[in-house]
């Protein structure tokens, strides 16, 4: 299962390299981001799996999030539209979590300072649109971020988690 699950990764990951390589930014941005989500979605089933056989493939399906991930900069996010750009960011900060979550000693762990920033960000951008989804989503992010990151933010992140639970209904 992990061949076939390997090499369709590959097949997915070439068309989204295609794609991220194209001069429409907005395109290239939503690809790379795509990529990211890919590949650590990847490195988190692999992982379940727990193969010890498959440590180098994890090792090189967390280089090539790494990649991705260097590959953007945070003015990529100007290029797609203002809601789709809070999503966007979110969604990034999502998956840089689940790595978190998975494993400490990942290359990203330099990364994950950047991941409050480009959560309160986008959670003062959903604010200012007074978008009740997108605030939940960010919400939930938010109190997601604070449950990882110590238990003293646990009160913090449960009132997180009703505003956003209020704001979804």
């Amino acid at each position: 299962i992990t061949e076939a699950l390997y090499s369709e990764v590959n097949r997915a990951a070439n068309y989204y390299q295609m794609v991220a390589d194209s001069f429409d930014l907005a395109l290239s941005t939503k690809a790379k981001l795509a990529l990211i989500n890919l590949f650590i979605e990847t490195k988190v089933e692999l992982e379940q799996i727990a193969l010890s056989s498959e440590s180098m493939r994890i090792e090189a399906i967390e280089a090539d999030a790494m990649m991705a991930y260097t590959s953007i900069d945070s003015s990529d996010f100007l290029s797609l539209p203002f809601i789709e750009s809070i999503y966007s960011r979110l969604g990034l900060a999502k998956s840089l979590l689940k790595v978190q979550e998975k494993i400490a000693s990942s290359s990203f762990n330099g990364v994950l300072s950047n991941v409050e920033s480009l959560i309160i960000a986008a959670t003062a951008d959903a604010e200012s649109l007074g978008n009740s989804r997108a605030l939940a989503f960010a919400y939930e992010t938010l109190a997601d971020f604070y449950v990882q990151k110590d238990a003293a933010n646990l009160n913090f992140a449960i009132t997180r988690y009703k505003e956003a639970l209020s704001l979804a209904q």
